[in-house]
């Protein structure tokens, strides 16, 4: 007679079972993080761009409503430049009946090469102000007091049309063509 054998471990076979659910668990695991990873970064690349281009939207709105001041005489121009890629604003901000001097010009440039909003004041040149702006097209449109669009066309508002300019329009859209910002501004010195 035979004793009952009594089973000690596992068999090959089960082991190899073990072994290739615990892969796949590994695997799903890996897929899991990397998903949460990218997620992450689209999220903060989001956040970055979403605060780069309010900044923007505030320095615009802050250098709008002060183009055409002067503390003592009424300028014969408050805007220099408007076309859809690139607006310049003067104020005369020493009083001293030009806009010459340093810091009273500024000018605004979409770079849609570089992906950039470039910001020269007086004669300092164009600087990066706002990057890392991939995917988004940028521009801006010009409205007289009645609320009607000047110029659409590449070369923007022509120098005669350019003092009946009361409000400017920025606008960003991602690549789906979605509004990601959108905001105007009255210039507070009338045309």
């Amino acid at each position: 007679m035979t004793k009952g054998l009594t089973q000690r471990g596992s068999s090959l076979l089960e082991a190899l079972v073990a072994l290739a659910f615990l892969a796949h668990l590994s695997a799903q695991a890996v897929v899991w993080v990397r998903t949460i990873v990218a997620a992450e970064r689209a999220f903060v690349r989001a956040a970055a761009i979403d605060r780069s281009l309010w900044v923007l939207a505030d320095s615009v709105a802050t250098d709008v409503r002060r183009a055409g001041s002067s503390a003592t005489t009424r300028l014969a121009a408050r805007i220099e430049l408007a076309t859809p890629t690139t607006v310049q604003l003067v104020a005369d901000v020493n009083g001293d009946g030009d806009t010459t001097d340093a810091s009273e010009s500024v000018t605004y440039h979409w770079d849609a090469a570089a992906a950039v909003m470039r910001r020269e004041t007086g004669n300092g040149g164009l600087q990066v102000f706002a990057d890392d702006l991939a995917g988004l097209t940028i521009g801006w449109g010009y409205y007289d007091e009645r609320g009607n669009r000047l110029a659409d066309d590449p070369g923007g508002v022509p120098a005669s049309l350019r003092r009946s300019i009361a409000r400017i329009h920025l606008e960003a859209r991602d690549v789906g063509g979605r509004v990601a910002l959108s905001t105007s501004t009255t210039l507070r010195i009338p045309p």
